[in-house]
């Protein structure tokens, strides 16, 4: 409120002095043209000193007005900036960016494949989830496949346990040990997340290579049921 009172202030100061200014512009100019009619000089004088001031203080706030629809303008253009950027941010916010969360849900991961709970594992994959099998060249993608061969190489393998974990950017790594027909095996999981923390690709990687000819052996048939 102060500074419309302040504004406004210097608007009627501004606009008496273009008025008395025009104003005494007219007395010295008219005075030349009309001699011969001095009795009218004054009025005459007033009327187009009020009019120039007029005219001019309507200039001064048209420049006025197109520089605050410019400022405006501007106003807008920096405030869709702003949304981009935090659209942006807000796009790229994931679990991947908030580590408690991501470790949480890797931890409620390794708890559900340790135990075999396949309800449990299931419902942190994503719908589109991709599944690198072992013994597989290409993977297998959807819920509920992928959530059949991890069930199906689980029941492969004895004394299944994670034994250590590493992070890598948007990778998640969890070395496991266990056991395919009595053979030692180690191998890896590498795990990767969505922004909405479901698991959306899961490989498998098997070392030796008779444990994973083993395995290739048993899951074959097993295998192409599933697929059918």
């Amino acid at each position: 409120m102060t500074n419309i009172l302040k504004n406004n202030g210097i608007k009627i100061g501004t606009t008496a002095i273009i008025w008395c200014v025009a104003t005494g512009m007219m007395a010295i100019c008219i005075p030349l043209v009309v001699r011969t009619q001095s009795g009218i000089v004054l009025p005459l004088t007033v009327i187009l000193g009020t009019i120039v001031s007029t005219a001019l203080i309507w200039l001064s706030d048209t420049a006025t007005n197109i520089q605050l629809a410019n400022n405006f303008q501007q106003i807008e253009r920096k405030i869709q900036e702003l949304e981009q950027k935090i659209t942006a941010q807000n796009t790229n916010l994931s679990i991947n960016s908030i580590p408690h969360l991501k470790n949480k849900s890797l931890k409620d991961l390794q708890a559900a494949i340790e135990n075999k709970e396949k309800k449990f594992y299931l419902a942190m994959f994503a719908e589109d989830i991709k599944f690198f099998s072992p013994v597989k060249v290409e993977p297998v993608q959807g819920k509920e496949i992928v959530g059949k061969f991890l069930e199906l190489i689980l029941e492969l393998v004895q004394d299944f346990q994670y034994i250590q974990q590493l992070e890598k950017e948007n990778l998640s790594i969890l070395i496991f040990q266990a056991k395919i027909n009595n053979i030692p095996v180690e191998g890896i999981n590498l795990i990767c997340f969505n922004c909405e923390g479901l698991v959306n690709e899961f490989k498998i990687i098997i070392r030796p290579l008779d444990a994973l000819q083993a395995l290739a052996e048993q899951i074959e048939m097993p295998s192409k049921l599933i697929m059918n």
